[in-house]
Parts: C-alpha cells; structure tokens; sequence
C-alpha cells in the first residue's frame, strides 16, 4: 500500500542470488478468482493451467490479465517445465504448493537462490505455514504520506502525460482513494504485520520506510543480514519511483519525500487520518500534527462521503473484472476488518 516496499524490490533485484517477478503476483489476493479458473486440480488441464497461470505472472505480471492464458514459454519456463512439474506434484493439491514450486522452478532456471514475492500481511499466516524457510519484511510508512501517495496517484492519471488517452479510463476505475477507507486499511496492515511478527519473530524483520531513505546503508544492511544476503552499497543505486516527473529518471535514494504529504494533503485529509490512527501512528514514533477546529469538523464530512466512495469502489470492481473481482475485493476488505480488531 504504498508503504516503500517498491525501493526494497528494486534494491533487492539489484542482488545477484535473488529472482524477482515482474510487478505484484497478488496470488492470494485474487485466490477465488484464481479457483474459478481452475477448480480442479485433480484434473491435469485445470493443473496445467494454473501452473501456466502462475509461470506467466511470474515472468510478465499482469495476474488479472494472465488468466486462462497459455503457457509463454521462454529460457526460465518451458513446456518440459509445465509438464514435468504435472507430473510429480501429490494429491490432494494445495494452491500455494503449486505457487511455491513454479517460483522455485523459475529461480532455479534463472541461477538464483532466493525469490521474494510482496503478499498481504492477512495471507502471510498461510504462507509461514505451507513455506517453513519463508521470511518476511514488513515496511511501514506514515500513514500520511501513503495516503498522499495514493492521492497523487489518482491525480496524475488525469493531470500528466504518463498514461496514454485510451488507458485513463481504466486507470481510474483501478486506482481508488479516500481518507477514511485508505485509513482504516493502512491500519489493518500495520496490526496484522504485527501479529505475524508476534508469532514468528525468528522470520520477520520490520523498519520503517522513513528509516531506510534516511539511512539506507545500515537498513538495507541489516535488512540484507536477515534475509541471509550478502550486502554492498552498489546494490543502493536504484532508478526513483515517483509521480513527480522532476525524479522519475533520476537514481539513488532520497529523503525529499518524507514530508512531502503536507504539500498534498488538505488540513481536513491530515486530521481524518491522524484521529483514525492516531494509535499506530504514536507506537512507531510519527508526529501528530495540531489540527485546527475547523479541520476537525471536516472530518465528518470524510466519514459520511466514505459510503458512497465504498459502493463507488465495488462497482469499478465489477466493471474491471465483474462479480468474480468483486469477491475477491470483499474477502480481502473482510480479512482488514477483522485485523482492525
């Protein structure tokens, strides 16, 4: 959620040993849209076709679009690939075990030793326990700025030339913000990181986004350390992924961001998101700003607006991906809503 860990993926694809996919696989995001497509691994087309699912998302991103596609096959994953791996998986069969083996297949094929994939706090359970060597990194940032991240986002769909004519449209429907939802959600991903990390604490690593581009040498360093990798500082020169077309092509990383949401954000924006988590914010040490009476008023306003922004969010759902999506989108609101408790 905007939280930094797109420095971390670039930094870490910098790494020899370290195979990294093309985008976010959102496998456990999309699982029933995922099982729709493929119902029956008992059946060996439904088992090819996941495992091609899989492949092709690794290699290309795009999941959404990489449904019910054939195999792409390249020097990292062929057909002796698809059809090798067929034949010696168990039954019954598990999702995550047919992710976990295309993966290692695919860094293996690449020379590499390790592959990292971005999940949702909420399916890191899952994944810990199908996964014994698996680890996690867990980025928190302040909520402020991931909203003005979000905010900016939206904005620059409609206000630069980054996105062809034809594609703004859909870019719209894909990309949603509102203070209060975005809120709520960067606070069911901070709890459920943290209650991963209460129960493995031996495989979780967790810092700070503030921290990393303040001094990312010793955080990368120590992050590296836990994933058992060896570290240099040339690993640090990374292209910058931002919506200010001042930064887009430069390289190294840089601070100038950490307090760039009170360019973008408005009083009201900072007071909803500081009375909503207000908590989290103190326990990882982020400033609450003063808030003017007027700007606490507005945050009713937020609150009320929040429903109509809600249904306004599933119907883009449906219209991108229909009701297959939009139970995907509610099972994962479900999985924030229970982490909130």
């Amino acid at each position: 959620m905007r939280s930094g860990t797109t420095l971390v993926f670039n930094v870490l694809r910098n790494h020899p040993d370290v195979f990294s996919q093309e985008g976010e696989p959102k496998f456990f995001e999309y699982l029933p849209s995922i099982r729709n497509a493929y119902p029956d691994l008992g059946n060996i087309d439904c088992l090819t076709g996941l495992i091609s699912f899989v492949a092709n998302t690794a290699r290309f991103g795009h999941p959404m679009k990489q449904l019910r596609t054939s195999l792409v096959q390249d020097s990292a994953f062929s057909r002796g690939d698809l059809e090798e791996l067929a034949s010696n998986f168990d039954t019954p069969l598990d999702y995550t075990d047919v992710f976990v083996r295309v993966w290692d297949r695919i860094t293996a094929r690449q020379g590499k030793k390790r592959w990292f994939a971005k999940i949702q706090p909420f399916y890191a359970g899952l994944v810990a326990e199908r996964v014994p060597a698996a680890l996690f990194t867990n980025v928190v940032r302040d909520p402020r700025a991931v909203l003005a991240s979000k905010k900016s986002a939206k904005q620059a769909i409609w206000k630069s030339d980054r996105y062809p004519q034809e594609v703004r449209a859909r870019k719209d429907r894909v990309l949603a913000y509102h203070p209060v939802w975005d809120t709520l959600s960067w606070r069911a991903e901070v709890r459920g990181a943290q209650r991963v990390a209460e129960r493995w604490p031996d495989r979780c690593h967790s810092l700070t986004y503030e921290a990393l581009v303040t001094d990312p040498e010793r955080e990368f360093g120590k992050l590296f350390r836990q994933l058992g990798l060896t570290f240099s500082t040339e690993l640090l020169g990374v292209s910058k992924n931002s919506s200010h077309a001042s930064e887009r092509d430069l390289v190294g990383i840089s601070s100038s961001s950490v307090k760039r949401w009170a360019e973008v954000l408005r009083d009201s924006e900072v007071a909803t998101i500081q009375w909503l988590a207000s908590t989290e914010m103190n326990e990882y040490g982020y400033d609450i700003e003063d808030s003017s009476l007027r700007s606490q008023g507005a945050v009713s306003v937020h609150v009320l607006s929040s429903v109509p922004s809600l249904m306004k969010r599933l119907i883009d759902r449906y219209r991108l991906g229909g009701a297959t999506l939009v139970s995907s989108v509610l099972r994962n609101y479900a999985k924030r809503l229970l982490a909130l408790r």
